[in-house]
């Protein structure tokens, strides 16, 4: 006999639910676009991914590294409509992990287990669960 098990939101780590919400994104973008665009919009993602740099405090010239030039070379290539596409589909993955985050902190409140971040803590957040 399979043991049925209830699942609460508030108990999957936030970086799984945006995971999650981005995976079907992809989805629907695949179906609706057509490979060819989902492919475009992932070479974009991880060549952003690719030219943040490192993480030390020393000033990084976005501009001068090769992925940063190969980045801006390839939305340069795009079409409007390409364009258009791709930044509504980064403005929904967006959207979607705002929403994820807020209704987060609303189970930790429900919980009482709310902690205050710094600005510092909300932009690691950021860049390690949505890119």
């Amino acid at each position: 006999m399979v043991k049925k098990t209830k699942y609460k939101i508030a108990n999957i780590e936030l970086s799984k639910i945006v995971s999650l919400l981005g995976k079907i994104l992809g989805i629907v973008v695949k179906e609706q676009e057509g490979l060819q665009l989902y492919n475009k919009i992932e070479e974009i993602r991880s060549l952003s991914k690719a030219s943040r740099g490192t993480k030390n405090k020393k000033k990084i010239k976005l501009n001068e590294t090769r992925k940063f030039r190969q980045l801006i070379s390839t939305i340069n290539k795009l079409k409007p409509r390409e364009s258009l596409v791709i930044a509504r589909s980064f403005s929904k993955f967006l959207n979607f992990s705002n929403l994820a985050e807020s209704l987060d902190s609303v189970h930790k409140i429900d919980e009482g287990k709310i902690q205050k971040k710094t600005r510092h803590q909300r932009i690691y957040t950021f860049r390690r669960c949505y890119w």
